[in-house]
C-alpha cells in the first residue's frame, strides 16, 4: 500500500521502501518517547507519516531542480565563439546592405 502511493506520484520502488522505513522508524521514536497519541488505527497512522514524508521528499527534489535551473551557467557573452558570430552577422549584414 505505501508503494503504491509512491510509485503512482511519480517515485521508483526503492524510494517507496526508503519513505516507508522511514515512517516506521518515526512512528517507533513516538512511541518510545510516550508522545504517540493515536486517534485512528496504527495502518493509517503510518500512511499518513508515509503521504507526508513524501511530500516533503518532492518538495525537496523540487526545490533542488528549480535551484539547479536557477544556476545554469549563462552563456559567455565576451567570449571568442560570441565575438566571432557576432563578425559574422555584422559581414552578412554588409553584404545585404550593399546589395538593396
Amino acid at each position: 500500500m505505501m508503494t503504491k502511493l509512491v510509485v503512482t506520484n511519480s517515485g521508483p520502488e526503492e524510494e517507496a521502501r526508503d519513505v516507508t522505513q522511514d515512517a516506521l522508524v518515526v512512528f517507533w521514536q513516538k512511541a518510545r518517547s510516550g508522545n504517540l497519541v493515536l486517534t485512528s488505527k496504527i495502518s493509517t497512522y503510518v500512511y499518513s507519516l508515509c503521504q507526508n514524508l513524501w511530500r516533503k521528499e518532492l518538495d525537496r527534489k523540487k526545490r533542488l531542480s528549480n535551484e539547479a535551473k536557477d544556476s545554469a551557467e549563462m552563456p559567455d557573452m565576451d567570449g571568442p565563439e560570441r565575438r566571432e558570430d557576432l563578425a559574422k552577422v555584422w559581414n552578412n549584414w554588409a553584404r545585404l546592405a550593399v546589395k538593396y
